[in-house]
């Protein structure tokens, strides 16, 4: 008996999670894993990647048991501005902040897709989004990463002096 593909869609999407997957987990290895208690530096790269590889298995099961969509055209633009984003987030983040960066990021991502309408509620999810990671990331677990960059410095000083 031949199984046979009913939603090519979710095979290759399994297929790109199982990949990136397994090169995460591949590359955890090469950290400290440490314990639950006491988290190694290689510790939460290798279970999201080991969790994501077991969710690859799974749209890959899933592709010959349900029947799904055929893989569509690729959309470059999206591409383009996701990819951007993280790129332009990575370089702002020690300039201009996390703050800053995060939210042109959250804007950046946002126009990839075609739904996306700039409201006051956009803006307020947006800004409550920020929020709290900044409270959970930086306040919260202590992650090393300035809230307000070098670049807004001396407009803070400024007025923390007044």
């Amino acid at each position: 008996m031949i199984a046979t593909l009913r939603s090519p869609k979710e095979f290759w999407l399994g297929i790109i999670y199982c990949v990136v997957g397994g090169t995460g987990f591949l590359m955890g290895r090469e950290y400290l894993f440490g314990s639950g208690a006491r988290m190694g530096p290689g510790y939460f790269p290798t279970i999201v990647s080991a969790l994501l590889f077991a969710f690859g298995l799974v749209a890959v099961a899933r592709a010959f048991v349900f029947q799904g969509g055929t893989v569509g055209k690729f959309a470059w633009k999206a591409c383009a501005l996701v990819l951007g984003s993280v790129a332009m987030f990575g370089l702002l983040l020690p300039r201009a902040g996390f703050v800053v960066a995060g939210v042109l990021l959250l804007f950046t991502c946002a126009l990839a897709s075609t739904r996306f309408h700039l409201t006051p509620l956009t803006c307020l999810a947006a800004v409550a989004l920020i929020a709290a990671c900044s409270l959970v990331f930086i306040a919260g677990l202590g992650v090393q990463m300035p809230a307000a960059g070098l670049w807004l410095e001396p407009f803070l000083l400024g007025w923390a002096g007044n």
